[in-house]
């Protein structure tokens, strides 16, 4: 029988899936402050994600990474 938990066994999974619904989440928001802190936190999550995968996750890392500080510079925070 196929469940949810036969795809996502391990805490990566789970932080992957997290960062990813965080993402689409913030295509509903109209408000581009809203938007570029769901999206600064979903790529915090992503960067995270990125770390627990171990090296195959350096492109994450890396362009998340990028995308966390052109939020930041764009939302004046930075």
């Amino acid at each position: 029988m196929f469940t949810i938990y036969a795809i996502l066994d391990t805490p990566s999974d789970w932080v992957g899936l997290i960062a990813g619904v965080l993402v689409l989440l913030s295509f509903v928001f109209k408000n581009i402050k809203t938007i570029r802190i769901t999206n600064i936190i979903a790529s915090i999550v992503f960067v995270i994600y990125g770390v627990m995968i171990g090296p195959e996750g350096l492109p994450l890392i890396f362009t998340n990474g990028a995308l966390i500080l052109v939020h930041l510079y764009y939302s004046k925070l930075l």
